[in-house]
């Protein structure tokens, strides 16, 4: 709006000038009667008329609107660059978990292939134990069953 004020200050001091214009110029008429119809004009012209145009010229010129639908476009932008962003991180989100829930799995199948391996080696342990108890006479052998 403020690069619009010139124009209705302008259109201000035409309608100033031209109602003191048209003012002369009734006075004037007394004295110079031939001087009526520049009176007419004057009066058809004056300053209202002039500065009315300035001032319509003044409006028209207003950007507010435009600005208005600009920052508005502008806004709408933001607005759709914040939603891919929410989608794109929600995507990454989801990626995350899933790699999350796959490293999950893979820690429980190596806990169980431990365990299994861990059960194995202490068979064998025991196993070697006994033979050796048996070995050296500490223990009886176990009747073997077949």
């Amino acid at each position: 709006m403020w690069q619009n004020v010139k124009y209705y200050a302008v259109a201000y001091v035409v309608v100033v000038i031209g109602v003191l214009v048209a003012t002369g110029f009734q006075l004037l008429e007394s004295l110079f009667p031939e001087l009526h119809p520049l009176n007419k004009l004057a009066a058809n012209l004056s300053g209202i008329s002039v500065g009315t145009v300035i001032m319509v010229v003044g409006l028209i010129r207003d950007k507010r609107v435009d600005d208005a639908r600009k920052e508005a476009v502008k806004e709408r932008q933001r607005a759709d660059k914040a939603e891919a962003a929410i989608a794109k991180a929600n995507r990454e989100a989801e990626q995350a978990r899933e790699q999350a829930e796959q490293q999950r799995l893979r820690a429980r199948k190596a806990e169980a292939e431990l365990a299994r391996v861990r059960a194995e080696y202490e068979a064998e342990v025991l196993a070697r134990i006994r033979r050796l108890e048996e070995f050296t006479g500490m223990r009886a052998p176990e009747p073997e069953s077949e």
